[in-house]
């Protein structure tokens, strides 16, 4: 005797006929699959295979957005360079210089900017499908064995890449090259010497002066320095404190004496050394002229205020030789010689022969070669004839190659030099006066 089945058991046995299988039992999975039906049920696919042809269908899509995205990079970057390419010539045909996204420091060096990183596509898709299976815990990111590696990395100096996590350092040596030999740097000049002569304009001392011309050759000088004053005193003054404080004479300080600062005692107060040596000078900072010392020559003895310090430090000539000797000429130093050698009472030729020994003396000594020297070489006034009181100046370091300069300049300029080697502030006029530094490009 056949049961008939409800209504509800013929209905599932006829919709599992119809997928293909040979026979159905209430609540039982399908025994057999029909040969000849094209479908399978998805709800009887083993778990692992559903997983990956899941995976494999994600994949799929991902390599073609891959694709498409490449495509158009690949499209709009021809048509870039294109349209890049006309607007150069566009702008090389007006006159445009085009500007390549580098900033480059003093020396030449590029900066390059961080941002210039990119990413492709490709490797965009790959980071994306290897979430995705790290997700479902199909792989394993071990980062522990990068520990002991890096990528390349690119050197500065040309060096070659490294791995260990290492880099190469700048300026290193590569395999194209070796590393560039570094720059000494320049010795700055700390010292500064001036000799002084008396009377004589440029033509003069150019033409009658054959040591003091050669030397002007061989390092550098002003075609266009110009005295201050008239007469002697004055000038002095103006060299040493920056202004004439008032002073149209020669007479001495119980006449002329002012309270200020001097480039000297300026230098004192902050830590550096000053001396003035006199020739022929009867005691140190003496007052009033004896044999062939004038005082009028000599500027420390004026400011009242740093008499003691003159004392202590303007001293007779023999001071300095030894100094030379010793390396321990001061930072700001001035050779005054007497009223002969200066050219004052004796013929120009005099004036030369003596600067001829003392300033090569001078260059004989460590100051000098340890490149920390400056020597100046000029005359305070020229004749009374000459109504621009044109003189000749001297400049003498071992940065100066023959170098003639026309820059207008003045015995405040030289005050100023003095301060700027002792890295102190200009005196009076000697602040807004035109600088012998910047125009000789003296590394100081």
């Amino acid at each position: 005797m056949t049961i008939d089945t409800n209504v509800d058991e013929k209905i599932a046995a006829e919709r599992h006929s119809a997928l293909g299988y040979s026979s159905y039992s209430s609540g039982s999975v399908p025994n057999k699959k029909s040969s000849s039906s094209p479908f399978i049920r998805l709800s009887y696919l083993p778990k692992k295979a559903a997983i990956f042809g899941g995976l494999a269908t994600l994949v799929l899509v991902v390599g073609t957005v891959g694709a498409i995205a490449a495509y158009q990079s690949h499209t709009n970057g021809s048509l870039a360079k294109n349209t890049e390419a006309q607007n150069k010539d566009s702008e090389e045909s007006e006159g445009y210089i085009e500007y390549d996204g580098n900033e480059t420091t003093n020396d030449g060096t590029v900066i390059e900017d961080s941002t210039d990183t990119k990413t492709s596509n490709s490797d965009t898709s790959s980071n994306i499908v290897a979430d995705t299976f790290e997700a479902m815990g199909l792989i394993r990111n071990d980062t522990s064995s990068s520990s002991g590696s890096s990528s390349s990395t690119k050197s500065t100096g040309g060096g070659s890449s490294s791995s260990g996590g290492s880099s190469s350092s700048s300026g290193g040596s590569s395999s194209g090259g070796s590393s560039p030999t570094p720059t000494a740097p320049v010795p700055k000049v700390t010292k500064l010497l001036v000799f002084l002569a008396e009377n004589h304009s440029y033509s003069a001392m150019k033409n009658d002066m054959p040591f003091t011309y050669s030397l002007a050759k061989q390092y550098a000088h002003a075609t266009q320095y110009f005295a201050t004053h008239r007469p002697s005193l004055p000038n002095y003054i103006a060299i040493a404190s920056g202004s004439n404080r008032g002073i149209k004479d020669n007479n001495p300080p119980s006449d002329n004496k002012f309270e200020g600062t001097s480039v000297f005692g300026q230098a004192i107060r902050n830590g550096k050394t000053a001396a003035v040596y006199s020739e022929s000078i009867p005691s140190n900072c003496a007052t009033k002229d004896s044999g062939k010392y004038a005082v009028k020559h000599n500027p420390w003895p004026y400011v009242s205020n740093e008499r003691s310090w003159c004392k202590t430090y303007n001293l007779p000539i023999s001071g300095f030789s030894s100094a030379v000797t010793a390396g321990t000429l001061p930072n700001a130093g001035m050779v005054v010689p007497n009223m002969c050698n200066s050219g004052h009472d004796c013929p120009i030729s005099t004036t030369d022969t003596w600067l001829k020994k003392r300033v090569e003396k001078a260059m004989s000594g460590p100051d000098w070669k340890a490149k920390r020297l400056a020597i100046v070489i000029l005359s305070e006034e020229a004749a009374k004839t000459n109504t621009s009181n044109h003189v000749f100046f001297v400049l003498m370091h071992q940065s100066q190659k023959a170098n003639a300069k026309s820059c207008k300049l003045n015995h405040y300029s030289l005050s100023r030099l003095y301060s700027t080697v002792t890295k102190t502030s200009p005196i009076l006029n000697a602040k807004s006066a035109a600088s012998v530094s910047s125009c000789f490009n003296l590394p100081i």
